[in-house]
């Protein structure tokens, strides 16, 4: 099994793959990673930073969700769609 990390990057839980573009979206913590996904160590674009806005992490907190998941389940969908 392969293995994918950065240092310094952390909650890696989102995945999106787009076969017609051939990348391995990986979102982390306010951090996006499009990859190679027959070698998922070679980065086929630089790391982009993507934080969350703050009125969603706003109500990400009014939910009672953790600060932190919003930062990730806000960023690669968000991505995608601006792209």
């Amino acid at each position: 099994m392969a293995r994918f990390s950065v240092q310094g990057v952390f909650n890696y839980s989102m995945l999106t793959l787009s076969d017609h573009e051939r990348v391995l979206y990986v979102g982390a913590r306010e951090t996006l990673f499009a990859l190679d996904p027959n070698n998922i160590n070679r980065q086929l674009r630089p790391q982009m930073e993507w934080p969350a806005p703050q009125d969603k992490k706003r109500e990400c907190v009014a939910k009672g969700k953790n600060n932190q998941v919003t930062r990730i389940l806000w960023g690669l969908p968000a991505f995608l769609q601006a792209t």
